[in-house]
């Protein structure tokens, strides 16, 4: 028998205790979370950071940024 790791062993636990239920509306249940996150990230506060990159690895963000539509005003 293959032994849990810590957190896998709690997640066994908390189910065995009863803590867990199903969701009876599950696209409602979605809408709600979805509220919640964006009222959250609504609150976020953009702080400015400096990064020290060598060129290859900037250029590399900068291809993934154009690949996924972001922008590549670094």
């Amino acid at each position: 028998m293959n032994q849990l790791d810590r957190e896998e062993q709690e997640l066994l636990d908390s189910v065995e205790a009863g803590e867990w239920h199903s969701v009876t509306n599950l696209p409602e249940a979605i809408k709600q979370t979805r509220y919640y996150a964006q009222a959250i990230l609504t609150q976020m506060v953009e702080i400015p950071i400096q990064l020290q990159l060598q060129q290859e690895d900037l250029n590399a963000v900068k291809m993934k940024a154009l690949k996924e539509g972001g922008r590549t005003n670094l």
